[in-house]
């Protein structure tokens, strides 16, 4: 009986999670900065490659001093690649990618011959998402041409295609289904998409019923591991000590069994994220640095 009691104890002690280290979620500070000049420098995607990490979006602090669509490749390591500026006054939303590794950056252009810059805020622009934005440019209020830059993965303009609307409108993503492109954006108030071939050629804009985006997780497969990306507003299970004041990204990998391997946080404002599978999580976030890079390389 003595015995029995012995190994009961000793199978209770080993068991017990308590007996265990605790795990603790670090934050995850940004690799790198992309540093802005103005506040008109605007990053607002990421995609990535096995090379390469691709930032999208408009930059005012141009060499001609015009405001322009934008993007930059980045190694792994943060040092730059190439970058390419819109050849026309124009704003980046969106970036894509199709199968063979070319690039569709998604914006606006306007014409040289109606744009002009504007010194009074532009009460008039479009903002669906209520996000508040400080006014520091215009090109004339008539953004009107929905505009796709075709680039190689080496930076190299590849081709143009756009698509003129009667009335002002805000493009909001590119995204790609495996065969074609789905422009998606806003006529005025009003929620609009359209296909584009790889080609570049644009069928008819069709108006459905907007799919707003969620905050559900994401859950991401690395091995044997399972990466879970989602917003925390209270406790985990599995980590005590974790009592957020305020609603934060984190991100938490896990064994096949569901043992929590490592848990991570991100204090900065998440402004998008990609997965490359096997290699990294890539998140980009805003501070008064400027607009971070996080790289998390998931454990093996």
């Amino acid at each position: 009986m003595r015995i029995f009691k012995v190994f009961l104890i000793s199978a209770l002690f080993l068991s017990n999670p308590a007996s265990a280290a605790p795990i603790k979620i670090t934050q995850i500070k940004p690799s790198f900065y992309i540093p802005v000049s103005t506040p008109g420098d605007q990053i607002n995607n990421l995609i990535t490659s096995p090379i390469s990490i691709f930032l999208g979006g408009t930059m005012e602090s141009t060499t001609s001093g015009t405001t322009k669509a934008y993007l930059g490749a980045f190694d792994w390591n943060g040092v730059k690649q190439w970058e390419f500026f819109a050849p026309v006054e124009s704003m980046g939303s969106d970036i894509g990618k199709d199968n063979l590794g070319n690039l569709y950056l998604f914006g606006l252009s306007v014409s040289n011959e109606t744009s002009s810059v504007s010194i009074s805020p532009d009460t008039a622009t479009l903002n669906p998402d209520n996000v508040q934005i400080e006014s520091t440019y215009s090109p004339n209020n008539e953004l009107k041409i929905l505009s796709v830059w075709k680039i190689s993965s080496s930076g190299q303009l590849a081709g143009v295609f756009t698509q003129t609307f009667p009335r002002a409108v805000f493009t909001k993503n590119i995204r790609f289904d495996g065969k074609v492109f789905i422009l998606s954006g806003y006529q005025e108030t009003k929620y609009f998409e359209l296909n584009m071939g790889l080609d570049g050629t644009l069928g008819k804009i069709t108006y459905p019923k907007e799919i707003r985006e969620t905050d559900k997780p994401l859950d991401m497969k690395f091995g044997t591991n399972k990466l879970s990306y989602f917003i925390s507003k209270s406790a985990i299970l599995g980590i005590p000590s974790w009592k957020p004041k305020r609603a934060l990204p984190v991100l938490i990998e896990r064994s096949k069994l569901g043992a929590i391997k490592s848990a991570n946080y991100f204090a900065e404002k998440v402004i998008s994220t990609a997965y490359q599978r096997n290699l990294a999580f890539t998140l980009l976030s805003e501070s008064t640095l400027g607009f971070g890079i996080s790289i998390v390389r998931p454990l093996r």
